[in-house]
């Protein structure tokens, strides 16, 4: 990416969603922070949606139980769906623990929802109630948050970030070289003439992409 380079603001632009997950001191936040920072840095516009904040407002109604549980994601899904519709790249930070809760932001999300997942390695102390992975399961985390007693690890990630031999700055790098570096047009009309404006041949393909940068 070129820090000079122009970035399109469009009505119909759709951004990716950038959902990091993860059990509980996996330090998503932290690499969340890094993300927005360098995007912004590039002409981007990104927000971090950390779930924690939005505990303590937006859903400060729910409690733990599980339909509270995928309630919770659901708004966070549709937040950052907004956002993303209005050319703004969300990173979202949620531990969404479950298969479902994941799916469900994928499906209400839909192309532009790009999963991150943060492995962590088990602290020294096994007993830790930090611990993120049980010695007769690895897919199952004792004592996570929110209420959930496991964490299901994600089958299919969009990309896997191992903390196992990466540290915060290189975690960072190593997202900032897979985000998705466009932003995808919604109306032919409007990719055409963005497209042809940028030196692109896009076509009348509804769905075709613009890079970030050149």
């Amino acid at each position: 990416m070129s820090r000079s380079a122009p970035y399109c603001h469009t009505p119909s632009a759709i951004a990716p969603v950038l959902w990091l997950t993860g059990v509980r001191g996996a330090g998503k936040s932290r690499i969340a922070s890094g993300v927005q920072v360098r995007l912004v840095a590039f002409g981007a516009q990104a927000v971090v949606l950390d779930g924690d904040t939005i505990r303590s407002g937006l859903s400060e109604d729910l409690g733990y139980d599980p339909d509270a549980q995928t309630e919770n994601i659901r708004r966070i899904a549709h937040c950052a769906d907004l956002l993303s519709r209005q050319a703004v790249i969300p990173i979202v930070v949620a531990i969404a623990p479950l298969a479902s809760h994941r799916r469900l932001a994928r499906e209400i999300i839909g192309d532009a929802y790009f999963e991150i997942f943060v492995d962590t390695p088990p602290p020294v102390d096994p007993t830790s109630a930090r611990s993120p992975h049980t010695q007769d399961d690895p897919g199952r985390v004792a004592q996570l948050a929110d209420g959930f007693d496991r964490y299901e690890r994600p089958g299919r990630p969009d990309l896997v970030v191992s903390r196992f031999d990466l540290s915060t700055i290189d975690a960072i790098e190593t997202i900032m070289r897979r985000v998705p570096p466009v932003l995808w047009i919604s109306e032919p009309d409007e990719a055409a003439s963005t497209g042809k404006a940028a030196g692109l041949d896009l076509g009348r393909d509804p769905m075709r992409k613009l890079p970030l940068s050149n």
